[in-house]
């Protein structure tokens, strides 16, 4: 893509934002400017990102985030009310039911080509479950020091404070601006690998890379919609010398609704299970979309650097083999390159 066509892909994500009222919250009219200022400078490949409409990411990122060549900040980005699990007030642009929260608006946004990336929250899944539900990549740093500052309760009745995380169109996208926010590229990393695995996710992983993992230990994924089964589950694993947990999840709120506030079967039948309690014992969690619309893989580490560098790394080879299916890529690039060509276009 030439600067004239980035320019102008810039324009029209401006146009739409302006426009969408329902998932933006605020458009930074500076966007444009920006943008040509990175272009006169020979950057390519501008990445348009979205702020999460909550007091928990500090002013101070987002000039941090401002100065990193490439990155054009667009929106500020409507969020779930009181960090619900569901937005009734959108609908997932993939799935047409309810939208996933809490980070819903930056999910729209994206889909709807307004942003490649958004800057976003997680309290208890609020960027692994809507970055599933929807086919996009979900980073939350928990694990690598990224959070907020206040102590939380969710509407379940958990304590947390909420991890600060990257929602994005793709892996490449995604870490390009979790990287930014830590100040340093995660690199690669050696270290001998413990994994447990849930069962559907042991026969989903590709061979090379469960050749990477010096021990496998397999669970079944069902016992664990609980959260409170889920937290333990985890705890458990990560002082038993895991440092590797991957679940195949979903599909995410298709079946019935994840949300603590309708509960019962509805949540049951939501397919959110380990995505849902990693923010709570501080891991660094990162969701990788599949084919299957609404499923994924939830990938989750301890906390420490060295650790999230791991999860990091498997999640980007992992990423390499799976993903959104091409009709879905197909779609979805149109909506965030092509305007749509409607009657009144040759008026």
């Amino acid at each position: 893509m030439n600067s004239l066509q980035e320019l102008a892909r810039i324009a029209k994500a401006y146009a739409k934002a302006i426009r969408k009222k329902d998932s933006v919250v605020f458009v930074n009219d500076e966007c444009v400017d920006q943008a040509l200022e990175w272009l006169e400078r020979d950057f390519r490949d501008l990445v348009m990102l979205g702020i999460k409409d909550t007091d928990q990411i500090p002013h101070s990122l987002l000039a941090k985030l401002r100065k990193v060549p490439r990155i054009v900040w667009m929106s500020v980005d409507k969020m779930a009310a009181h960090g619900r699990a569901i937005d009734v007030e959108l609908a997932n642009p993939v799935t047409g039911k309810t939208m996933t929260g809490s980070s819903s608006g930056s999910v729209v946004n994206i889909l709807h080509g307004i942003t490649d990336a958004a800057v976003a929250t997680d309290g208890g899944g609020s960027i692994l479950a809507p970055a599933l539900s929807a086919g996009l990549v979900g980073i939350n740093g928990k694990g690598m020091g990224m959070h907020g500052q206040d102590v939380k309760v969710s509407t379940d009745g958990f304590e947390f404070s909420p991890g600060i995380g990257v929602l994005g169109r793709d892996f490449e996208t995604a870490l390009f601006v979790f990287e930014s926010m830590l100040g340093t590229s995660a690199g690669s990393l050696t270290m001998p690998i413990r994994a447990a695995l849930s069962k559907n996710a042991l026969e989903r992983i590709p061979g090379p890379i469960k050749n990477q993992f010096t021990e496998i230990v397999t669970f079944e994924l069902k016992e664990y919609s609980s959260r409170n089964k889920g937290i333990e589950f985890l705890d458990s694993l990560f002082k038993n010398y895991v440092n590797l947990v991957i679940s195949y999840e979903g599909p995410v709120d298709q079946r019935g609704l994840g949300d603590s506030i309708i509960g019962g079967n509805e949540q049951d039948a939501s397919g959110k299970y380990l995505l849902k309690c990693g923010n709570i014992v501080n891991a660094t969690s990162i969701a990788i979309p599949s084919a299957e619309t609404g499923c994924g893989f939830i990938i989750q580490t301890p906390k420490g650097i060295e650790n999230g560098i791991m999860a990091l790394t498997t999640s980007l080879e992992l990423s390499k083999s799976v993903g959104p299916t091409d009709i879905y890529k197909e779609y979805f690039r149109k909506m965030a390159y092509e305007q749509h060509k409607g009657f009144l276009q040759n008026i």
